[in-house]
């Protein structure tokens, strides 16, 4: 098992180590760390306060009910003990105002680090406000499917595989074409794919006790799921060759000999936005360059509209607030065996089913 598990996690982490399929590597690895660990610490202070607030409502909740038998007909008039229940009273209460202060700004703060996280990869809930909403979900004829692990280390990866997983097994029970293109990485078609995934980007959180955690602790990490349709090549307009960067390299991880052995994997740079494309999953590099240039293409697409829409939407934005309901939209709880849907605020029971065997038909989807 534990085997298995470290396969499972090294092929998630890759992209870490490989040329981003999202952006310039260099410029993105060193914002990125920034940014995970300040989500990471506003994640922890987060669970904490959590922890506290709930603590200090149940001493509250004593402190009243004692508060009203002394103060009852029947209590014999202890007012030295009944001044000292609402003094503590009293205290309590302002010590969780203070508290509940600081959850909404460390909740504030995870919304815009999330948002920034997303941003950095080039994608965004498609159909949100934010996210342009003028395709016709029905025609898009495919779309890009990837999950990348946010904060939590070793865990987070661990579950960012394990929804790439629930995807799969929900395209195939779905009767869609699920083509893996690399690490939790896939080109999805069918009829109404896109209609009904493109309800699954944003953040995913998950709750559970890890199986290297060895004292029995709750841990929260996250990962993030980008979904943007495939565009047709018309609709996109003509990328110049001098503005593409193409290397060969030679293919790694399964596939035989005849993949390991030839330079048939492909990245793409376009050179003035940075962005790159690595594509191995073909043995045919022809083939492997008309997928990179048909993701770069959607790829620049997306960035250029959303770089567009973050000037246009500045001041939607602030009105809206952190915009929190677009980001972690799902909360996995494994010791409650329930899925919960922020969106709607929906918990869903038998959370094993839907995350093993990709049942995401029980989950509600957002109108």
């Amino acid at each position: 098992m534990a085997i298995h598990w470290m396969g499972r996690v090294q092929g998630a982490m890759q992209f870490r180590a490989a040329a981003s399929v999202l952006a310039a590597a260099s410029v993105v690895a060193r914002g990125e760390r920034v940014v995970q660990a300040r989500l990471a610490a506003a994640l922890s202070r987060l669970d904490l306060e959590r922890t506290e607030a709930e603590r200090i409502s149940r001493e509250l909740e004593q402190c009243r009910d004692l508060e009203h038998e002394l103060g009852g007909k029947d209590a014999g008039g202890d007012e030295a003990l009944l001044a000292l229940a609402r003094r503590e009273a009293h205290a309590l209460q302002q010590r969780l105002a203070a508290l509940q202060r600081a959850l909404e700004r460390d909740t504030q703060l995870q919304a815009r680090l999330v948002r920034e996280l997303q941003e950095r990869h080039g994608g965004g809930a498609a159909g949100d406000p934010d996210h342009g909403g003028g395709d016709d979900t029905q025609q898009v004829r495919s779309l890009f499917l990837e999950v990348l692990p946010g904060a939590g280390g070793r865990e987070a990866a661990i579950f960012a595989d394990e929804l790439f997983h629930m995807y799969h097994k929900y395209a195939t029970r779905q009767g869609w074409k699920f083509d893996r293109l690399g690490d939790c990485l896939a080109r999805v078609s069918g009829a109404g794919a896109y209609a009904r995934l493109r309800h699954e980007a944003g953040g995913m959180r998950v709750q559970r006790v890890p199986v290297t955690e060895t004292q029995g602790r709750l841990h929260t990490s996250l990962a993030f799921v980008v979904v943007m349709p495939e565009r047709a090549a018309d609709n996109i307009g003509t990328l110049r060759e001098s503005d593409i960067r193409m290397e060969s390299f030679r293919a790694s991880g399964a596939g035989g000999q005849h993949v390991n052995k030839t330079d048939s994997a492909v990245r793409l740079t376009h050179t003035p936005t940075g962005i790159t494309v690595a594509i191995q999953s073909t043995r045919s590099q022809h083939q492997n360059r008309e997928i990179a240039l048909q993701l770069l293409r959607t790829r620049i697409r997306e960035a250029e509209r959303r770089q567009a829409q973050r000037r246009e939407c500045a001041q939607r934005r602030q009105q809206l607030g952190t915009g929190a309901r677009h980001e972690r939209i799902r909360t996995f709880h494994f010791p409650r065996d329930q899925v919960i849907d922020h969106r709607v605020n929906v918990s869903v029971s038998d959370l094993s089913r839907i995350l093993n065997q990709g049942d995401l038909d029980r989950l509600p989807v957002p109108e």
